[in-house]
């Protein structure tokens, strides 16, 4: 194919354009903020999501014998960035510059998503701090508001659990630890301390013009806003920073019917800005090869970008998109399989070991995986993303000679002090005892 000839000279930058957009994510702290209050008889918790991405995703994890439902929303790659739970318990997190860590000194790690256990095994913040007092926050570059139905709430990051001092609560985007010493400087966070100190009654209507007032536009706009009721369960909705138009549920309502997964703006009546925004934003085309590739065949998506290509020669990341496509099928399988359990492979590989389906899905992204690998490389260290992955299929699809072969593969050519190398290592054990 005439695209892999224009691919030798971009594969080489692959491993830097990933570190390039885990950090640009890390350390974009324009963006996010979140708050509650209990008073007047209310609990309420509102928020607005800022984010480049408008691919925004709603979905239902009903309860069973040993989890509560919980209801998430979260960015298109399926990130779980908030959640409620049917007892009100919820949680929304916001980058911040990195902190020390002090807060997780003689924890232990858990392996999996912990608030999201929190959301699945919790009904309360005092139940949550049982898990808290015992596992570090996963990273120093976020903190967290939890907040439950009584009006308790708290902020957590690597550094403290700070408890409320007054009855609200807010973060932004710096370390809560500085609001005590007001070492801060965030107008976003000066205007709700501002309205919130007056002790005016609170409602769902004085919480939207709250986010309305601290909503942000341009490169990272508000992609999607909402205010909890956490008392009656109720979820009001609102899009690109619309306020206008709210889409209103119930949390008890929405897991009765199942488990479902929606795109967040399909809720919504068309809104020319927002239309604008998506379809002219980088990731529409990734976008539109996912949705090939799982309505059809990835063939066809390998065609679509092809075509695309020859006609927008000056298109980049092609490695990164195309891996991103086949990860988001294999992320789609596993939530849909797991009936809303987020994806976190990358941190607990070990919670995958017994993952097994025969979903034909996941043979549409081996092809794309096996398309990445046979694109000729300069380093041998580009084809970890490719082995990796087509490594954990074999081992889902129980062709257990291929998946040791493929993850033996990411060892060889992965550094020992990288995530790829210590899965790889895990699942290669796994299979070779």
């Amino acid at each position: 194919m005439q695209i892999k000839s224009k691919m030798k000279k971009r594969i080489k930058d692959f491993l830097a354009l990933l570190i390039v957009l885990f950090c640009f994510y890390s350390y974009n702290l324009n963006a996010c903020s979140f708050f509650c209050s209990a008073r007047n008889g209310n609990v309420l918790m509102a928020g607005n999501e800022d984010w480049h991405d408008p691919f925004s995703k709603i979905w239902t994890r009903p309860s069973s014998s040993e989890n509560y439902g919980i209801i998430y929303l979260g960015h298109s790659d399926y990130q779980a960035q908030i959640g409620i739970n049917e007892h009100g318990l919820a949680f929304d997190f916001a980058a911040i510059n990195q902190v020390e860590g002090k807060n997780n000194t003689g924890k232990t790690s858990f392996y999996g998503d912990l608030f999201s256990e929190l959301l699945a095994k919790c009904k309360t913040v005092d139940e949550a701090l049982k898990y808290l007092s015992a596992y570090k926050f996963h990273t120093p570059y976020s903190q967290a508001l939890l907040v439950d139905a009584t009006g308790n709430s708290i902020l957590i990051n690597q550094d403290a659990i700070i408890e409320r001092r007054a009855d609200y609560q807010i973060s932004t985007n710096f370390n809560a630890c500085q609001i005590q010493t007001k070492s801060y400087d965030c107008i976003r966070y000066n205007i709700l301390d501002q309205s919130l100190s007056e002790n005016n009654p609170i409602s769902v209507s004085s919480f939207r013009t709250l986010l309305s007032r601290v909503h942000q536009e341009g490169t990272h706009p508000t992609q999607f806003s909402y205010v909890f009721d956490l008392k009656k369960g109720d979820i009001y909705l609102y899009a690109f920073h619309n306020y206008e138009n709210v889409i209103k549920l119930n949390v008890k309502d929405e897991l009765a019917k199942g488990f479902s997964l929606r795109n967040l703006k399909q809720l919504f009546p068309p809104s020319f800005e927002e239309h604008y925004f998506r379809t002219h934003h980088k990731d529409s085309l990734k976008q539109s090869l996912i949705k090939t590739a799982w309505d059809t065949e990835a063939v066809e998506a390998l065609k679509m970008y092809s075509a695309y290509e020859l006609k927008n020669p000056e298109t980049g990341n092609y490695p990164f998109m195309l891996w991103d496509l086949g990860a988001d099928i294999v992320k789609e399988v596993w939530i849909r399989e797991a009936k809303g359990v987020p994806f976190h492979y990358w941190w607990s590989p070990k919670n995958y070991i017994s993952w097994a389906s025969n979903n034909p899905k996941l043979k549409e992204a081996l092809k794309i995986f096996t398309f990445l690998e046979n694109i000729p490389k300069d380093d041998p260290k580009q084809q970890i993303g490719a082995y990796e992955m087509k490594a954990l299929i074999f081992h889902i699809l129980d062709d257990k000679e291929k998946a040791k072969y493929y993850f033996l593969k990411t060892i060889e050519v992965s550094p020992e002090n990288i995530g790829n190398y210590k899965r790889a290592k895990l699942f290669y054990n796994k299979l070779k005892n």
